[in-house]
């Protein structure tokens, strides 16, 4: 399997690496959804071994891989059930002090499997939406509940016709890598993007 600096090296053999050609690393790197500290230090050393050869702007596109992001906001206490947004352009969700996301600030756990998977839904719409991921002001113990309430969802289709059930796999696939990427804590975020992994593996296609 090639890494990312080896398909820099490739790319480079005409002593320049186009938008296009940066953008073919940006793609390797987000492959699993997630860039990996690992491989941000591969691109790190693209960026110094190979800055001379990027034409305007591709640069650019690597470097923001690699930003520093501004540290996250303080954990916030949940007394009861917290909103994921607080924007109000989205569809209300909320997370309980047990890591049970629901549609109501009433319920501590959803009322039926129907109830999960609208729950899911609105938190999986929140996390693409663009904008701040909707975990990151979880503390860490919240988000690690969050991440085994959501891999245990899986297996909670009872009641749910076939495009529910699909749907709440769908849902559980975005949130789980929603949760490994505002989780900065090692073995949070591999068990998500374990859990993540396996799902995909075993969905058929």
């Amino acid at each position: 399997m090639s890494t990312i600096t080896s398909l820099a090296k490739q790319l480079s053999a005409d002593q320049i690496i186009t938008r296009a050609e940066a953008q073919q690393i940006v793609d390797k790197a987000q492959k699993n959804g997630i860039v990996s500290a690992y491989e941000k230090r591969q691109i790190d050393t693209v960026l110094t071994e190979y800055k001379d050869q990027f034409e305007p702007g591709a640069a650019d596109l690597l470097k923001a891989l690699v930003a520093v992001a501004p540290p996250p906001p303080p954990p916030v206490e949940i007394v009861k059930p917290l909103p994921l947004s607080e924007s109000g352009a989205a569809r209300p969700v909320f997370v309980s002090s047990t890591g049970s996301l629901g549609s109501s600030d009433t319920l501590y756990e959803p009322a039926d499997n129907i109830e999960l998977g609208d729950a899911l839904e609105r938190a999986a719409e929140l996390s693409d939406d663009g904008s701040a991921n909707p975990f990151a002001k979880l503390s860490g113990d919240v988000r690690g509940k969050a991440i085994d309430k959501t891999i245990a969802a899986l297996g909670q289709t009872a009641g749910l016709e076939v495009a529910q059930a699909n749907q709440l796999r769908a849902s559980v696939a975005t949130a789980l890598l929603a949760l490994a990427e505002a989780s900065p804590e090692p073995e949070l975020q591999k068990k998500a993007i374990e859990a993540y992994a396996q799902q995909v593996k075993a969905e058929p296609h």
